[in-house]
């Protein structure tokens, strides 16, 4: 994918803690596409720096998550972009580096994993180095912190509940062995039921059954606050996502379960290292945050301060 990053403009913002822009996108065919960029004030003073300045180097930051987007993602179509949000959770303590200046030339392509259904290899397997996924940890906080806020400001309830703090620490975790591996999902199965049933509830005018399992449950809130939510963009994701998490918790690396990895580009784990399994399957929880935050932010004039 070649696109350019025009420059941006900034505009205001429903909520008085953050700093909105619009950055501007055009593809090689000249399409042109906007996309808004919401940033904590709390960042800015940290950074010491004005608005001005501030997108500049944030910029920094941008652009590893457009490539990112376009690498795990797979986006093809400049329209298929989405709003993006940064606090503390998912930037650096310091200003980073200027080495892009707008305007910019990305050029990417979506990342080719291996297929989950293709046998192991025969040749030894060197052991990687134990990491953290320190970045993509942060960067699930840092959109679950946002939507909670927008949440908030609506409702007065945050949406994402957190029962345990366990679960959460274990997105900053690596995966190495099976062992490993089932603890996350087990961990990650936990974060993506827990919503805020009890006060969604409140508000449904029909209410939902508990019975009804979490999918269904937040589906049929957003539908009756927006009255036309991208359905198959945001709870598509959602159910890929608990389906292959409830599936594997069930089947554990069966057949089934590597095929059902395989149909949602997830690559099969290696008998050495399942960090890349792993960092996939956060790829598809961060999709799936980002499209509920743009839901969000999408119809956010709907959202009182009062």
């Amino acid at each position: 994918m070649d696109i350019t990053v025009k420059g941006f403009t900034k505009i205001s913002s429903i909520l008085s803690d953050y700093i909105r822009f619009e950055l501007h996108l055009e593809d090689r065919a000249g399409a042109k596409h906007s996309i808004k960029i919401d940033c904590s004030q709390t960042v800015a003073e940290i950074w010491k720096m004005e608005s001005e300045t501030l997108i500049q180097r944030l910029y920094q930051v941008i652009r590893k998550d457009l490539c990112d987007i376009i690498e795990f993602e797979k986006v093809r179509d400049i329209r298929q972009f989405y709003p993006l949000t940064y606090n503390t959770y998912n930037t650096p303590a310091f200003p980073p580096e200027m080495k892009y200046a707008l305007p910019d030339r990305i050029q990417a392509e979506p990342r080719l994993f291996k297929s989950a259904v293709e046998h192991f290899s025969a040749k030894p397997i060197e052991k990687k180095e134990k990491r953290r996924i320190s970045s993509l940890g942060e960067h699930i906080a840092g959109l679950r912190d946002s939507i909670n806020a927008i949440a908030k400001a609506k409702w007065g309830f945050t949406l994402l509940e957190i029962k345990q703090e366990r679960p959460l620490v274990t997105l900053y975790l690596s995966c190495h062995c099976q062992d490993e591996f089932a603890d996350r999902m087990s961990a990650l199965l936990s974060l993506v039921s827990w919503i805020n049933k009890d006060a969604t509830n409140a508000l449904l005018k029909e209410p939902v059954l508990e019975s009804e399992g979490t999918k269904y449950h937040l589906e049929k809130f957003m539908e009756q606050e927006f009255p036309y939510p991208d359905k198959e963009n945001t709870f598509g994701k959602f159910e890929d996502l608990q389906g292959i998490l409830n599936k594997f918790m069930t089947y554990k690396d069966s057949e089934e379960v590597l095929n059902s990895f395989a149909e949602l580009g997830i690559p099969r784990p290696s008998e050495e290292d399942y960090s890349e399994t792993w960092e996939a399957i956060l790829y598809k929880y961060c999709s799936f945050l980002k499209s509920l935050l743009a839901l969000l932010q999408t119809n956010e004039r709907n959202i009182s301060l009062e």
